[in-house]
């Protein structure tokens, strides 16, 4: 394994040709993207490059590329979004359409916590949650557990839609900063019904849930499976 290191090289992507080179006899040339901090140390670092991988390297092309806040830049790609044909959710710095009137609106704002409704698991998982309180309401009335609470989505719409005690746990400590921010801005009147914690799921042993939300990646589920 080759580690890069040069002063002012943010990344490099080298894009090799020689696969579709249909003439193996032939020179191969191969391009490599670079991305500095400034310009102070591009020749150095081609110099260190080209020394690296025993080539010769040309400058062929220099954009400048605008510095973004990608912070909060991403939030321009963030609308209104119908997730289902009751639920909406909206982006705290957006406004909902004039003509649409959902009977289920959630103002959110994610930060930088999973879980914006936009993703095709949130949504499913959404919709599930719906769906199973519209068939069986009684689950409504007993325990239900969200790991992986993120930006606390999910706990927020079960206990908008009736649930009676949510718990939403997640490692992340700024995820359960940002969704108790939600919780307190969307549930004024139920917050009293989500509990949200860094506890671990192995802290649940001896507890049972009636539902449990995990909206994680399937290769961290299977991990905490024995849990």
């Amino acid at each position: 394994e080759t580690v890069w290191c040069c002063e002012g090289l943010q990344s490099a992507t080298l894009n090799c040709s020689e696969s579709s080179n249909p003439f193996p006899e032939s020179e191969v040339t191969d391009s490599l993207t670079l991305t500095f901090d400034s310009l102070d140390n591009v020749s150095l670092c081609i110099a260190w490059l080209s020394n690296l991988l025993l080539a010769n390297i040309h400058i062929s092309e220099i954009h400048t590329v605008k510095r973004v806040d990608w912070q909060d830049a991403w939030k321009a790609y963030w609308k209104p979004t119908r997730i289902t044909s009751k639920l909406w959710i909206c982006p705290s710095w957006e406004t909902l359409p004039e003509s649409v009137m959902p009977q289920h609106l959630i103002t959110l704002d994610p930060g930088s916590a999973f879980g914006t409704g936009d993703h095709p698991t949130t949504r499913m998982m959404l919709a599930g949650i719906e769906t199973l309180v519209e068939r069986e309401p009684k689950s409504t009335q007993y325990p239900w557990l969200d790991v992986g609470t993120g930006s606390g989505i999910l706990s927020i719409y079960a206990v908008e839609l009736g649930c009676m005690h949510v718990e939403g746990i997640d490692t992340d400590a700024v995820a359960i900063q940002q969704a108790t921010q939600n919780k307190n801005l969307l549930l004024p009147e139920k917050g009293s019904r989500l509990s949200l914690s860094q506890k671990t799921l192995q802290s649940y042993r001896e507890n049972h849930f009636y539902v449990l939300l995990i909206n994680i990646f399937a290769s961290v589920i299977q991990t905490m499976a024995p849990e």
